[in-house]
């Protein structure tokens, strides 16, 4: 647990030093959110409420991002092997690289949640707190695999532009952006297994305070989360030998 607290804590305040980090994070996916909604003229505000959950989700998805790269350059600084040839358990490791990225990310997301509050859509509080538990799980599913990844991976720009190529198509396939029932046949069945579209369901049933509504996507945001988890794990364990 001092091996978690410690990795975690610094991560936190690897976070703290880099204030640019959040203006990198958040400013894209609120622009995408203006022009998105401002493209529909009258209908922008409705369109935006109904939006906002994939528009979180997305911020966490560039949230995780900084994780995996963050795993880089403690690997290139030597930081990463003096860790793994810690008696520190690699649930640690991972877990001191995981926790603080889902917060993070959650937390940056958080304020996408909070600007429903202006919109014609007014999540009870209740429903915030529920959505941001959806959040953070959202944010160790991706968070987690996207650790796994940057352990095989050695440049920090080859990172970037698989993951970055990876989550656009699964954020455009989440079932939020394109108008219900007008998508191709094909592109239905790929929302109907796709994780992320999971996580926006799920999060748009919990700021609705119906999260039995969606007892499928619920599922698979679980199982997603624990598929990151264990990815991570493992991945530490695999490098380490």
């Amino acid at each position: 647990m001092n091996a978690f607290w410690l990795l975690t804590r610094r991560e936190l305040v690897r976070f703290l030093r880099r204030p640019s980090q959040v203006g990198a994070t958040l400013a894209t996916p609120i622009v995408i959110w203006l022009f998105l909604a401002a493209g529909l003229g009258n209908a922008a505000e409705n369109y935006a409420g109904s939006l906002a959950p994939a528009m979180a989700i997305l911020v966490v998805l560039f949230s995780t991002i900084f994780a995996g790269m963050s795993l880089i350059e403690d690997r290139h600084a030597g930081l990463l092997r003096g860790v793994l040839i810690s008696p520190a358990p690699r649930w640690a490791i991972a877990g001191g690289k995981l926790a603080p990225a889902a917060l993070i990310a959650a937390a940056q997301g958080l304020p996408i949640l909070l600007a429903t509050l202006l919109l014609d859509s007014r999540p009870d509080p209740l429903g915030l707190l529920l959505g941001t538990l959806v959040l953070i799980l959202a944010a160790i599913a991706v968070g987690g695999l996207g650790l796994a990844f940057a352990w095989w991976i050695d440049s920090p720009r080859g990172f970037h532009g698989l993951v970055t190529a990876a989550i656009m198509p699964l954020w455009l396939l989440s079932g939020a952006v394109f108008p219900e029932g007008a998508e191709a046949d094909w592109i239905n069945a790929l929302e109907t297994i796709n994780p992320v579209a999971w996580c926006v369901r799920t999060l748009d049933a919990a700021l609705a305070l119906s999260p039995a509504d969606a007892p499928f996507a619920l599922a698979g945001t679980l199982a997603f989360a624990a598929t990151g988890l264990i990815s991570a794990t493992l991945s530490v364990g695999r490098s380490a030998r």
